[in-house]
């Protein structure tokens, strides 16, 4: 009985059969697809095996990534590693490159493993993510519809006290960027802290970690599914969850004074990336942080310099020139990771931005 790889269902990529060759020595090649062929967000690979024998099962698995020749194996140091997920077995396994390929040597235990670039952040996670924030009394609010209907949700924790700051985190705007989604769950950990908890004595927080579900659900790599990119044309977009979104933002902006933007993503660089928009915060934040966190380092932003763009179109920027809000974008990569450490991203890179902010 051979393994079978499954594709097609909300979350994988590919979800075209096509792209799924299963051959009669029983290896298999995997092309995974993007929705506008840039290879510079093209790191979308979720599938499923499905080992149907009483006993494992050796599997030749090729990723072929299907680069052109200009971009040729540029992007291939991220996608070199994959996570093997069966119950609650998470774990990564480095394969070998072979120019835009990517081959892997698997022993699959009986029944299901998930086989993906990213440990997944979807239905039951937001169900569990939700069920945390209720611990912390929250509010589950909905803010929008997407333009497939689905339910745009956030976490809204208001201040116990006066409310001095609100913050407004999210995540997923690029679709396989589940990192930011386990970023954003984070933050709960944080406000169940001591810390947190003197935070929401004057501060105010919607947690919003899957903004882009449509996107989700569709294994997309950077947009929608009407092709909106919800980072650059987040304020001239008449997509539903663009509109959504840009309104969220300035609900939270107008709520209380001194709002903060906390975009979190998952880009597939070495080092962990954030992005200051406000001069000397990077000089605060980072030191409050631990090196074992990052082991790679960080490679730093600063948009405090950049002249102003009245008419600009990017949702970031939108934020910070027009509604005054304290920006903050930040990326986080796997390499080594699971999901409890950028759990423990989040609450630690949050914790270090607000106290630096004051």
């Amino acid at each position: 009985m051979d393994v079978q790889i499954l594709t097609g269902y909300e979350g994988s990529n590919p979800q075209a059969p096509g792209n799924v060759e299963q051959n009669d020595d029983g290896s298999v090649v995997v092309r995974p697809e993007s929705e506008d062929g840039d290879s510079n967000y093209k790191f979308a690979f979720d599938v499923t095996a499905r080992n149907p024998a009483d006993a494992p099962q050796p599997l030749k698995l090729t990723v072929d990534w299907q680069e052109p020749p200009e971009v040729g194996t540029m992007y291939m140091g991220g996608r070199r590693c994959i996570f093997l997920i069966n119950g609650s077995v998470c774990r990564e396994l480095d394969g070998r490159l072979d120019g835009d390929k990517a081959r892997f040597d698997l022993e699959l235990p009986p029944g299901d493993t998930r086989l993906c670039l990213h440990p997944p952040f979807w239905t039951a996670e937001m169900e569990a993510f939700f069920a945390d924030a209720a611990k912390l009394e929250s509010g589950r609010i909905g803010y929008g519809q997407t333009a497939e209907n689905r339910t745009l949700e956030a976490a809204w924790l208001p201040a116990t006290g006066r409310a001095e700051r609100s913050v407004l985190a999210i995540g997923r705007i690029h679709p396989y960027e589940t990192a930011g989604s386990f970023f954003v769950a984070g933050i709960l950990d944080l406000l169940a802290a001591e810390q947190g908890r003197a935070l929401r004595e004057s501060t105010s927080f919607v947690l919003a970690p899957m903004v882009n579900p449509d996107g989700v659900a569709h294994g997309l790599c950077k947009r929608t599914t009407t092709g909106t990119e919800l980072s650059t044309q987040g304020v001239s977009s008449n997509d539903p969850a663009a509109c959504a979104l840009r309104g969220l933002v300035c609900g939270v902006a107008a709520a209380a004074p001194n709002a903060v933007l906390i975009d979190a993503h998952g880009w597939m660089i070495r080092e962990d990336g954030p992005i200051f928009y406000s001069s000397d915060l990077a000089s605060a934040v980072l030191p409050e942080l631990s090196g074992e966190l990052f082991p790679n380092g960080f490679r730093v932003k600063d948009y405090s310099d950049r002249p102003a763009d009245p008419g600009t179109t990017d949702l970031r920027r939108y934020a910070d020139e027009q509604l005054g809000m304290e920006v903050f974008v930040t990326s986080h990569p796997w390499f080594g990771r699971g999901p409890a450490d950028l759990r423990r991203i989040g609450s630690a890179l949050t914790g270090a931005l607000l106290k630096a902010l004051g």
